[in-house]
């Protein structure tokens, strides 16, 4: 479960979340687009420049790091959209865009670090429908941490991003 040390700082006016209507798939590959959320070009260079994860083969970190599925990719690049329209359209402003980075068991992190706090967001094969992620305001602060499903905007993790990023 998500843990929050003082949710009035990072979640004003309390705990809601909304689910974003999802494709058949259980992907936001074509939310985005369908639902009018549009998101920068800066996201754009950033996914696109992100395609080289799936280039990397097996030990390619000169050790045993694992290669990343496509799925991977799609669930993190898609999660990203969706969180860049989601504060596009309803908090009018953007969403300041993080690192995409591979982990050698064959994963993908989001990972913000900001003046304000630092977000990891990790996709991995355990649950494909899941992504557990890790912030705080530095010093422990405002920690949030937890298992966040991928299939739409939570609202209580959109709040917690703008608020403490």
């Amino acid at each position: 479960m998500r843990e929050i040390s003082n949710p009035t700082r990072c979640l004003p006016g309390g705990e809601k979340t909304t689910q974003l209507p999802f494709n058949k798939t259980g992907f936001l590959k074509d939310i985005v687009t369908k639902m009018g959320y549009t998101y920068n070009s800066e996201a754009e260079k950033l996914i696109e420049q992100s395609k080289h994860i799936l280039m990397l083969r097996e030990g390619w970190d000169e050790e045993d790091a694992l290669p990343i599925d496509e799925i991977i990719w799609e669930n993190a690049t898609s999660f990203l959209k969706a969180y860049v329209g989601y504060f596009d359209q309803i908090y009018l402003t953007a969403l300041e865009l993080p690192e995409i980075n591979p982990v050698r068991d064959g994963s993908i992190d989001l990972e913000w670090r900001t003046s304000k706090g630092r977000l990891l967001i990790n996709f991995n094969h355990r649950n494909l429908q899941k992504a557990s992620f890790y912030g705080d305001r530095y010093a422990n602060e405002d920690r949030i941490k937890g298992d966040i499903s991928i299939k739409g905007v939570e609202e209580h993790l959109a709040l917690w991003m703008k608020n403490c990023l």
